[in-house]
């Protein structure tokens, strides 16, 4: 008995500086946590087969014999070295591309060439401001050919199980590149939450006992540039989805979210204008359309005030507004302190804000106390005209222990929307919850370019040789194959998928993890 050659090891650090242990088969995409002396065990066995005395040793182990079961069933534990053999259990399933994996194939006049993350197989948190080392490599045709197939569906039996074809899956397969994987019999390949369709990763943090810097230092102080800051190191809803898509019946999130609003908003005929409130306007796309949507929709003019505590995304709003809505009024001021005495308003927005304000949580059971996101929820209600409405939209959960957001070089909290809608209760605040996808009737089953940061990254890097470029946007289908589709073709590019909305792997937030809380002044 000895280790598959598809067999490697993760380690994961967690928050706590805790270290995890696991071990995973690269072709199947299936992962097992181990401790970590079962995992020096299994190590011994790369490069020789088990004899007695091993195998005695490994069975001592904490659930070893379970454990070694397992790993058979699963053929990261193996009897032989034939790659034949190795592959024979494998011959009906079918290959498939990783819908995670941002790395891409394509092939010209040169020859067959792969474009990658230089560390596919380390995941770094929280995300660097420099976008990861690519590489730009080429393959062999049998490797190219082994894409292809993936693509299309074939089975491994169909591509073949010789010692070539053995060596280009287990090159495809490696933890650098980790381009093809394989998928059981009747198993469906659209099933992105199956294992062949995630990445096999060592995560490992920058630096586990330094604290993440407060949200509020971050955008005062960090944010060298505004449009990256969004493309980059925290898509929001909102910059994903700048560009109209079919996803929001051809509309841009800034639109859609007014004409959410104003179906809900009350209708006065005495309404001498429309003031609106943001707190928190990123570049200043959010408001740009909103205002024009709600120019468009109304007969009365448009106040709209912007509040951000961020000098750099303030110089940024001003950029995007200035010429477009002369009348804007900027605030520098924290949202803790909101304050704009004397003045109410008919629509306060707040888009992905309050998830930054501070939360603490408890030691003991490690809850989260919002008391900073509750005493804001009174400042805003405070600044509502007698008929206005606030919508506050943040990721979060209804029912669960929201979590810390790891990818982020600051500290951020989901949201406890239980919480929040207690404490509306307790105030006697008018108040009601809805799914962010739900307040927008968003088009669930449009078809979205599955593409983060990561994705982009590679795909932009074939596409500027060419003369074209991906914003860091969410894409339907009808504009990536515009935008890609005859170069794709040209190049019989391989690492190009499509998926619903609902799917939540298009570029930016998941939409399934926010809700819209809307607040009404107490009568």
């Amino acid at each position: 008995m000895r280790l598959s050659p598809f067999a490697d090891f993760e380690r994961v650090e967690l928050v706590d500086g805790a270290i995890v242990h696991g071990v995973c088969h690269r072709l199947s995409g299936w992962v097992f946590g181990i401790s970590d002396s079962f995992r020096q065990i299994l190590a011994c066995l790369r490069d020789s087969a088990l004899d007695t005395d091993d195998l005695a040793q490994l069975e001592a182990a904490p659930d070893a014999v379970k454990a070694i079961d397992c790993f058979r069933e699963h053929h990261i534990l193996i009897s032989s070295d034939r790659p034949d053999e190795i592959l024979a259990p494998f011959r009906d399933w079918r290959l498939v591309l990783p819908v995670r994996n941002p790395g891409f194939g394509y092939r010209d006049e040169s020859g067959c060439h792969l474009v990658r993350l230089r560390e596919t197989q380390v995941c770094t948190l929280p995300r660097s401001a420099l976008p990861p080392a690519i590489v730009h490599e080429t393959i062999s045709r049998a490797a190219f050919s082994a894409l292809r197939a993936a693509l299309n569906g074939q089975t491994l039996g169909e591509l073949g199980e010789s010692t070539e074809i053995f060596a280009t899956l287990h090159e495809l397969c490696s933890p650098d590149r980790q381009m093809v994987r394989a998928m059981p019999p009747g198993a469906d390949p659209a099933d992105f939450n199956s294992a062949a369709h995630y990445l096999t990763q060592s995560v490992k943090r920058r630096s586990v006992n330094e604290p993440a810097l407060s949200a509020d230092l971050y955008y005062q102080s960090n944010i060298q540039n505004a449009e990256w800051n969004f493309d980059w190191l925290e898509p929001t809803v909102c910059h994903s989805f700048r560009r109209k898509t079919a996803a929001l019946g051809d509309q841009t999130y800034g639109e859609r979210f007014c004409d959410s609003v104003l179906r809900i908003l009350p209708r006065d005929s005495s309404l001498g204008e429309l003031r609106v409130l943001e707190i928190g306007a990123g570049t200043g796309i959010f408001a740009r359309d909103f205002f024009h949507r709600a120019t468009e929709k109304l007969e009365i003019p448009i106040a709209y005030t912007i509040v951000d505590c961020s000098p750099a995304l303030l110089e940024s709003q001003r950029e995007t507004l200035g010429s477009r809505i002369p009348a804007v009024r900027f605030i520098r001021q924290d949202a803790r302190a909101l304050s704009i005495p004397g003045e109410t308003f008919d629509v306060i927005v707040c888009n992905e804000v309050v998830a930054d304000l501070p939360a603490v949580r408890d030691p003991t059971d490690g809850s989260w106390c919002f008391a900073a996101l509750l005493a804001f929820l009174d400042r805003v209600v405070a600044h509502l005209a007698d008929a206005g409405i606030a919508f506050i939209s943040e990721y979060g959960d209804r029912d669960q222990c929201p979590r810390l957001a790891e990818h982020l070089n600051h500290t951020e909290v989901g949201i406890d929307f239980g919480s929040v809608m207690s404490h509306c209760v307790q105030h006697r605040i008018p108040a009601r919850i809805e799914e962010l996808s739900r307040f927008l009737n968003i088009r669930g089953q449009a078809e979205m370019l599955c593409a983060q940061q990561e994705h982009h990254h590679c795909l932009n890097q074939f596409l500027r040789t060419r003369g074209r470029e991906l914003q860091y946007a969410a894409y339907d289908r009808a504009q990536a194959e515009k935008e890609c589709d005859e170069l794709l073709n040209e190049h019989q590019g391989a690492g190009v998928a499509f998926a619903p909305i609902a799917k939540g792997l298009h570029f930016g937030p998941d939409l399934s993890h926010f809700y819209v809380l809307a607040l009404r002044k107490p009568r």
